[in-house]
């Protein structure tokens, strides 16, 4: 969609994910080890330690949307940004949103017997939409989606692994990065324990007010 999101792996906006992965030596060669961060970005090629990676291209795998309850059949792939968050006060809990992300074949890029040791998630704030006292969940997808999902069509949400967590009323500036560590996840997903079906960012649509944010 955009180029809002940063993916960092350690061996997405704009927005990326970087991976750290642990090269391991040879047994028969003298034992080595050698951290390289992997960083890809939608629309560039990706690089590892800042250098472009020998024969890539690039990179398009960065799917995202999100979805607006007030919308309940529109699909919202070619908006400029993503929306997440934002209920109301309970019973008028029409203005609420779910983002969705996943980033497909980091893998391609990972160096051979790699490691991953860490991988977060860089997300650009395009402003908040509503403002509110609360962060929003992170959930990893149990079910595939495409960028035409609805509201109407939305799949469950999944597991929670964490939180976007912000101070009260604060706002968040345009331009500002948030940063969500999914290592665990990422490991899961290159060791083959978890199919990649990418994350969503929301809240509890249906209680006290929360903040809506966009990257």
């Amino acid at each position: 969609m955009n180029l809002n999101r940063v993916a960092s792996i350690v061996l997405r906006e704009l927005g990326h994910v970087v991976v750290a992965a642990l090269l391991l030596g040879q047994p028969a060669v003298a034992a080595f080890t050698n951290t390289v961060t992997l960083r890809l970005r939608q629309g560039e090629v990706p690089t590892t330690n800042g250098a472009p990676v020998a024969g890539a291209s690039a990179y398009t795998g960065c799917v995202d949307t999100y979805i607006h309850r007030e919308y309940p059949d529109t699909a919202f792939s070619n908006a400029p940004v993503c929306l997440y968050g934002g209920a109301d006060w309970k019973g008028f809990p029409s203005n609420a949103a779910r983002a969705y992300i996943r980033f497909e074949g980091f893998e391609n890029y990972l160096p051979a017997k790699a490691r991953v040791l860490s991988a977060r998630l860089y997300l650009m704030s395009a402003g908040d939409w509503v403002e509110g006292g609360s962060g929003s969940d992170i959930y990893y997808m149990t079910v595939s989606w495409t960028e035409a999902v609805t509201w109407n069509t939305r799949p469950a949400r999944g597991q929670l692994i964490g939180s976007v967590l912000r101070q009260p009323w604060a706002p968040k500036p345009d331009g500002s990065n948030s940063v969500l560590d999914l290592s665990s996840l990422v490991q899961a997903w290159h060791l083959g324990g978890l199919a990649n079906r990418g994350i969503s960012l929301d809240c509890n649509e249906d209680g006290e007010l929360h903040s809506g944010r966009s990257f």
